[in-house]
This record gives C-alpha cells, sequence and structure tokens, in this order.
C-alpha cells in the first residue's frame, strides 16, 4: 500500500519548461548570501510546534524548543557552513510523507494528500531562508498589489472584502459582473524548479544564496507511509516552503 501511494505521488510532478519563464522586467537589487545568528535561531526553535510530529530522524521538535539556548550557537554555526558552502546533509532531504485523505473515492491514491515530515533541524533553517526571502520580496514591492496568500498581514478575508466591493461598485452603476474562478489542483506540487530558479534570479536572489536554494530542492527522498508500513524513497518534489511564496 505505502508502496502503491509513492508511485501515485511521484507522478504528479511536470517537467514541461517554457521558452521564457521570467516575462517580468529584472530587477536590480541583490540578495545574495544571509547571516544567521544565534538570536534568530533561538527565536525559530522556541516558535516550534510542540504538537509537531517527528521527522524521518525520530527527534521531536520538543527538545529542539525546550533546549533553545544551548542549541542556538551550535546550530548558528551548523547553518552558516550550509549557507557559505551551498550544501546540505543527505538526511535533510529526506522525508516521511504520510498520506490524509482529502475527498472523493478512498481507493485512489491521488485523492490523498501527502504530508511530508522532515527534520526539524532543515525545517528550522527553511523558515529562516523562506523570511529572508519573503522580507526582501516585500521590501523591494515585488509582490503583485492582488496576491494575498503566504503574505503577512492579508487573509482570505481581505481578498474578499476587494472582490465585494469591486462586485458591487459595478453593480450599482447598473452593471454586469462576471466572475471567472481557478482552483489550482496539487499547485505546489507541480511547481518546476527548473522554472523557479530562474525566476528568483530574475527578482535578484543570486549569489551563494540562489545556489543554496538550487542544492536544497535537489535530489530530495520521500518514503511514504502507511499503517507502519514504508515504501523505497522515491524523488520528492512537495514538502517544502520555498515554492509557496514564488
Amino acid at each position: 500500500m505505502a508502496q502503491l501511494f509513492a508511485e501515485a505521488f511521484s507522478t504528479v510532478f511536470s517537467a514541461h519548461n517554457p521558452e521564457n519563464p521570467c516575462d517580468h522586467q529584472q530587477f536590480d537589487g541583490r540578495l545574495s548570501e544571509l547571516a544567521v545568528g544565534p538570536p534568530e535561531i533561538a527565536k525559530v526553535l522556541t516558535n516550534l510546534n510542540s504538537y509537531s510530529s517527528m521527522g524521518p530522524n525520530n527527534v521531536h521538535p520538543c527538545l529542539f524548543k525546550h533546549c533553545s539556548d544551548s542549541l542556538a550557537y551550535p546550530l548558528s554555526r551548523l547553518f552558516e557552513m550550509s549557507l557559505q558552502s551551498c550544501s546540505h546533509p543527505s538526511a535533510w532531504k529526506n522525508s516521511l510523507v504520510v498520506p490524509i485523505f482529502k475527498k472523493e473515492l478512498r481507493s485512489s491514491p491521488l485523492n490523498y494528500r501527502p504530508v511530508s515530515l522532515t527534520p526539524v533541524i532543515c525545517k528550522c533553517l527553511e523558515k529562516i531562508v523562506v523570511a529572508s526571502l519573503q522580507s526582501f520580496l516585500e521590501e523591494n514591492d515585488l509582490l503583485s498589489a492582488d496576491q494575498f496568500g503566504f503574505r503577512a498581514g492579508r487573509s482570505v478575508e481581505d481578498q474578499l472584502i476587494l472582490s465585494y466591493n469591486d462586485i458591487t461598485y459595478w453593480l450599482d452603476r447598473g452593471q454586469m459582473v462576471d466572475m471567472i474562478l481557478f482552483d489550482y489542483s496539487k499547485a505546489f506540487d507541480l511547481v518546476n524548479h527548473d522554472i523557479m530558479i530562474p525566476k528568483l534570479s530574475h527578482l535578484g536572489i543570486s549569489g551563494s544564496l540562489l545556489h543554496w536554494i538550487r542544492e536544497f530542492l535537489n535530489g530530495r527522498l520521500m518514503t511514504v507511509v502507511v499503517e507502519g508500513s514504508e515504501s523505497a524513497p522515491v524523488g520528492l518534489q512537495m514538502g517544502n516552503q520555498i515554492p509557496a511564496i514564488t
């Protein structure tokens, strides 16, 4: 059963490459490296969810949360080495995936949502990188004003209020309003990394940071777990936060 899910999840990714994935103006600013200090890491560790599941290395988030002060400095050295060398321990690229049923037929593996459990240490560094990317994009006004998802201070309610305002504006003036709504199935799983990396470069992400992100996304493996049984490791495209903000 676990192998069946693994094979189904691994077929979702699309490798189609458009000729020009970056069709907007290139930004001249640059974010090429990150400096990660113990205070920043201690904050991330303290904010870990105590009820989160353990990753593939069987180390519970509570350990990092309650030992944040002691672990902040050694982790800062480890993260600094990773960012400067643009490399990652192989264990950081292994994830356990648990299928969670969504809707329709239970007999179809694609009707299950793959929940990826990654190593806590890797997840902490990923959060720091994502926060830096988000700050850079926000400060330089590189995100569309119409984007509300994955942005601090914005919510679904904001989007609904804006849409409601636009609709009522035209209805009050006797105009007809048509809406076209899209729901992208498995949107983040379908993010093509060969498209995303040039797009990040176009937005000003460069140097060792861009190389680190590329290496972070390459060669990832997942092992699906179902009722205690595990699949053979297969290539993984889902399970990280970076595609969500790009």
